[in-house]
Parts: C-alpha cells; sequence; structure tokens
C-alpha cells in the first residue's frame, strides 16, 4: 500500500496546480481586463496543471489510465485490465506522481518476441561492425592508393611526370 507520504504528497502537487495556478490566472484576468487572457486562458491554466484520469470502457473491458502534464507537456496514456487494477497497479501510480522509480509504463514482453528482437538487435551490431571494419579498408586502399599515385609522380612515371620530362628535352 502506497505510504500516506506518498499520498499526501501527490494529493499537495494537484491541489497546488489547480488552486494556485487556475485562482491565479483568473485574479490576474480580474485586475487586468486588458490583460488578453480571457477565458481560453483561464481553461488553458487549468488544463497545464496536473491530471490524472482513470475510464473504463465497458465495450473492450479495458481501464484507461490518462496522465497528463507529468514528465513533459501532454497526455501519456496505460491501458489495462481489470484483472491487474489492484493495489500494487495504485502503488505504481503514487510512485509515478510522487516522481519516484516506477514501473508504471513499462511493459513486459513475450519471452519468443524477446528473443526475436534481441536477435534483431544482434545482427544490426554485427552488421555495424562489418560496415566500420569496410570503412576502414576503404580508408586505408585509399590512402594507398595516393601514396603510390604521387610516389609515380615524384618519380616521373605519372602523366605529368612525362610532361614535364619532355618540356626539360626542349
Amino acid at each position: 500500500m502506497p505510504s500516506l507520504t506518498r499520498r499526501l504528497s501527490a494529493e499537495a502537487l494537484g491541489t497546488f496546480g489547480f488552486v494556485f495556478v487556475g485562482a491565479a490566472v483568473v485574479v490576474v484576468n480580474g485586475g487586468f481586463p486588458n490583460s488578453g487572457i480571457g477565458l481560453i486562458g483561464i481553461a488553458l491554466a487549468h488544463a497545464i496543471a496536473l491530471s490524472v484520469m482513470i475510464t473504463a470502457e465497458a465495450s473492450t473491458c479495458q481501464v484507461r489510465l490518462n496522465f497528463t502534464n507529468f514528465d513533459a507537456l501532454g497526455t501519456i496514456s496505460k491501458v489495462t485490465g481489470p484483472a491487474q487494477f489492484n493495489e500494487a497497479l495504485f502503488d505504481e501510480i503514487g510512485r509515478y506522481i510522487a516522481r519516484e522509480p516506477s514501473n508504471l509504463f513499462r511493459e513486459d514482453l513475450p519471452d519468443d518476441y524477446r528473443r526475436q528482437l534481441q536477435h534483431k538487435i544482434q545482427q544490426e551490431q554485427m552488421r555495424r561492425k562489418w560496415e566500420q571494419k569496410l570503412a576502414v579498408q576503404q580508408q586505408e586502399e585509399l590512402e594507398r592508393l595516393k601514396r603510390e599515385k604521387s610516389a609515380a609522380d615524384e618519380a616521373g612515371g605519372g602523366f605529368f611526370g612525362k610532361v614535364r620530362e619532355l618540356f626539360r628535352k626542349i
């Protein structure tokens, strides 16, 4: 069961968001009528506050948890079945709201799917390793060819070396 401190902290955060932020916008709008805040600004101030919405869907027998503006602006959802809606889930929700380490959005994967993902990752790592090896070999080959070309040019074996020799004779 979540500790009393965790539950009180979550309640205090939500109350602070709705009461103080929302009330502050209402006061500013009333004190400064030309501020341009209006009803939309007041509604947005309340929407930006933290919120948790729990919805039960009878048609799919699922429970949807929506968390708004906890980690960033926006909504994060978790869908769970009624059987998983227990004290452990409430404890994870309390940890998430109190910003403690939580496994609330961690999904369990079947072992065969986990093995498939691991195999794909290993293949990708092997492919990257070979690509890096080939890139190093290509770079070494390019440097070797440049050295051979410059040595041949200096020795007069290249095209420009032959043209220089021709002009020296003239």
